[in-house]
């Protein structure tokens, strides 16, 4: 391996490897404080909404002018 060219790029040499990860406890304290680890969840598109996207698409309508020709 090469000698790092800066000292920020050096391991230090008390390093120790990191842990696993949380505790049962740990886990536990944070799930009580924060909730779950959920996203969002988002409305479902309707289909007006699906044909609309798609109407307004520029490619599309590059693609029906075309075919119009």
């Amino acid at each position: 391996m090469s000698t790092p060219e800066t000292e920020h790029h050096a391991v230090p040499d008390n390093a120790q490897p990191a842990r696993a990860g949380l505790t049962a406890n740990e886990a536990a304290v944070r799930l009580a404080h924060d909730g779950p680890n959920l996203l969002p969840g988002a409305a479902p598109k309707t289909a007006w909404a699906i044909v609309l996207g798609v109407l307004r698409e520029p490619m599309f309508l590059m693609l029906l002018a075309a075919g119009a020709s």
